[in-house]
């Protein structure tokens, strides 16, 4: 991960604003299949998780193609967690999971 600095010294003494780098994502939605599995493991695993509600905050990283790519890829009833979402600001909220 790599990160920029933008200082606003003269503007406000001692603060920083640290902006990490992005790239594009790739089109197919493993980025979602990916962030899913890695948070189903971080909570304890799909029996674990199979109550829970996940909500995914992506600020515009994800867009249609991949959501319809993981969509395809992906059938509802498979997916852990009881329910999950997308929200972003470009593209609104997406439920992957009722």
């Amino acid at each position: 991960m790599h990160d920029i600095i933008i200082s606003h010294h003269e503007v406000i003494e001692n603060v920083e604003i640290d902006i990490p780098a992005g790239g594009a994502l790739p089109p197919d939605g493993r980025w979602i299949n990916e962030g899913i599995l890695k948070k189903m493991e971080r909570y304890g695993g799909a029996e674990a998780v199979k109550g829970l509600v996940l909500v995914i905050g992506v600020a515009g990283f994800v867009d249609d193609e991949q959501v319809q790519a993981f969509q395809a890829a992906h059938p509802t009833d498979a997916l852990p967690f009881g329910q999950i979402w997308i929200v972003t600001p470009f593209h609104g909220v997406v439920c992957l999971k009722p």
